[in-house]
């Protein structure tokens, strides 16, 4: 898959969009917005993507995941949590539970293609269950 630009700047800019809008130079609506205001759209952005998907409409579904990372980050925003921290830790979540799915799957002596999916996800929910009591 390939990507144009900088996906980094993009998100900058995303969270810069969402900064302005809730500032005093921004958009009242958006000011106005409250925790579940902002959880009720995005809720209704994910059923939209899965009506994307459904339709197997490719223009409306990345449209709809645009609406989506915006919802997230706005999200994110409104509740105190900086959206890059909040990546950076999904990324060494994601990174380190694939690893240790690498591992596992070395340990039984399998290469990651020769695990079957049902395989697969069975030792992804172990590591989940481990990663989250750890």
């Amino acid at each position: 898959m390939e990507y144009a630009g900088s996906i980094g700047k993009k998100f900058e800019q995303l969270i810069e969009i969402i900064a302005l809008l809730r500032s005093d130079r921004g958009c009242p609506w958006d000011r106005e917005q409250d925790e579940e205001s902002i959880l009720h759209y995005f809720l209704e952005e994910v059923y939209e993507v899965v009506e994307a998907v459904d339709k197997g409409d490719v223009q409306a579904l990345a449209e709809e995941l645009g609406d989506v990372f915006f919802a997230l980050a706005n999200l994110s925003r409104h509740l105190g949590l900086n959206p890059e921290l909040v990546l950076r830790q999904a990324n060494k979540k994601f990174r380190v539970r694939f690893s240790a799915l690498v591992t596992e799957l070395k340990r039984k002596k399998k290469k990651l293609g020769q695990a079957s999916p049902g395989e697969m996800e069975v030792i992804w929910q172990k590591l989940k269950k481990e990663h989250r009591s750890a």
